[in-house]
């Protein structure tokens, strides 16, 4: 969706779509469809995580970011603590 939000003032969606295959009605579903909670958490947890990931001079791994988050009272899951560092 990227590349045709980046192109579609050169080429329009409709031949974008046609070279990719999928239906264009496909890009525009997905325009107009709301952000899901998880999105939006993911969004809150990027700022969250990279927060305290360089506030601890960005030598903590995900375990310790992890341990650190859930301490600090944000619940997080442990896999949700090293999506967004590396």
């Amino acid at each position: 969706m990227a590349f045709i939000d980046a192109n579609r003032d050169k080429w329009r969606v409709q031949p974008i779509c046609t070279v990719l295959h999928f239906a264009s009605s496909t890009y525009y579903d997905y325009k107009r469809r709301e952000s899901s909670n998880r999105t939006l958490r993911d969004e809150e947890l990027k700022v969250l995580i990279t927060e305290t990931y360089e506030a601890n001079y960005s030598v903590y791994g995900a375990k310790k970011l992890w341990v650190v988050l859930n301490r600090a009272g944000n619940e997080v899951a442990r896999c949700r603590s090293r999506e967004t560092h590396a």
